[in-house]
């Protein structure tokens, strides 16, 4: 297994992202490592953005000031999402394709 890891976006104005019926979005807290355990190996080979910020949710697109952080990280084989350098932090988290997987 290699390493996985999280890029941060530096740079984003005001973005509207669209969660697709395949996406599922989890709200939980990262750990002391900063990781954020999803806890599902069967997610292994999905991504994952992970937001950390106040943002707001209507219907199917989250509405992201550019005050927010975001990553774009992958997802390991314990089903653990990279770590985003803040620990013990609540993030949003959008499993991309996660919907298509029965558990």
């Amino acid at each position: 297994m290699g390493k996985s890891h999280a890029i941060e976006w530096n740079q984003h104005s005001n973005l509207k992202i669209e969660i697709k019926p395949t996406d599922e979005l989890i709200v939980l807290k990262t750990n002391k490592v900063s990781v954020t355990p999803l806890n599902r190996r069967n997610y292994e080979r999905f991504k994952a953005t992970v937001l950390l910020g106040i943002h707001e949710v209507i219907n199917d697109e989250i509405k992201v000031p550019d005050s927010v952080r975001i990553w774009t990280c992958d997802i390991d084989s314990r089903g653990a999402v990279s770590s985003i350098g803040h620990p013990e932090t609540e993030v949003t988290v959008i499993v991309h394709g996660a919907g298509k997987v029965k558990e």
